[in-house]
């Protein structure tokens, strides 16, 4: 029979595995978060205003009005474009599928003059403050369309969504620090008596914690790693269903992110495995039987 007695070795599977779960939930969560302002942003900027012009303003007024929203300070200049009766009825009439002029429907659209507003003046009371600029201009323009109404509603829904983000990001948090930290205790359970017999014998804290500190960096950075995989997997993936979010991607975001989960992943396991050996280093011998 062997002499030679078994000697339990910890398993860092786990942990390894709970750390790149919630590093993959924190990661997701701050591409949503912070790609949300982005979004928001566009969705501010996408609304298009359509200022309908009299009958029988000349071309020289056409241009002094597109000259005036080109140089309002809450329009965007490059959105500017004049749309004539003839040219907004062809393009009625593609989405009707129907050529109205054959069909005898006389023209009943008016020349417009086509903007959008700049992001951080894109609302309903913007829109009114600029119609009260526009008041010595009223006998060239008959009236201004403007869905403020559903974008208030738009920007107020993704404004919510963003404070739901940040709550749940919070919970996020808190739950993943007593997870991580519950799944490295367990792992380094194994190696509590070879922590304790390193003191006894005189050695310090310092040099007993570390190559478990060691060993936890190149843990987090594996953590790290699987969670980008994983990542990368679920934005393909999403990509086959919603190909538009290629279009929303910022690249400095990206960079934050996968900084975000390499750090978090080495601090993660460093800060936890130095808790766990602390604690280890502090029991009586008789509760490493417990």
């Amino acid at each position: 029979m062997s002499n030679r007695r078994y000697k339990p070795k910890p398993n860092y599977f786990w942990s390894i595995l709970s750390v790149s779960v919630v590093l993959t939930f924190v990661g997701i969560f701050f591409f949503f978060t912070l790609h949300s302002y982005d979004v928001i942003e566009q969705v501010k900027g996408s609304f298009e205003i359509v200022a309908e012009l009299q009958p029988g303003v000349k071309d020289q007024q056409q241009r002094e009005l597109i000259t005036f929203f080109k140089e309002d300070t809450a329009v965007a200049a490059e959105s500017v474009t004049f749309v004539s009766r003839e040219e907004a009825l062809q393009t009625l009439a593609g989405e009707m599928g129907a050529d109205l002029e054959v069909a005898g429907i006389a023209n009943p659209l008016f020349d417009a003059i086509i903007f959008k507003l700049k992001p951080t003046f894109s609302s309903q009371a913007e829109v009114q403050a600029l119609e009260g600029r526009l008041a010595e201009q009223e006998v060239l323009i008959s009236g201004m369309h403007f869905q403020g109404g559903l974008m208030d509603k738009i920007i107020a829904n993704l404004e919510r969504l963003k404070l739901i983000f940040l709550v749940a990001g919070i919970i996020l948090v808190l739950l993943a620090m007593t997870l991580i930290f519950n799944s490295i205790r367990m792992s380094l359970y194994a190696n509590r008596f070879l922590i304790k017999n390193m003191e006894l014998v005189g050695a310090s804290w310092g040099f007993i914690r570390a190559p478990f500190l060691k060993t936890s960096v190149w843990h987090g950075l594996l953590s790290a790693l699987l969670t980008l995989v994983v990542m990368l997997g679920i934005f393909v993936g999403l990509q086959q269903y919603v190909p538009e979010i290629s279009s929303y991607l910022n690249l400095t975001y990206i960079l934050y992110i996968i900084g975000v989960i390499v750090l978090g992943g080495i601090l993660l396991n460093l800060v936890s495995t130095y808790h766990v050996v602390t604690k280890y280093l502090r029991l009586r011998t008789r509760d490493l039987y417990r």
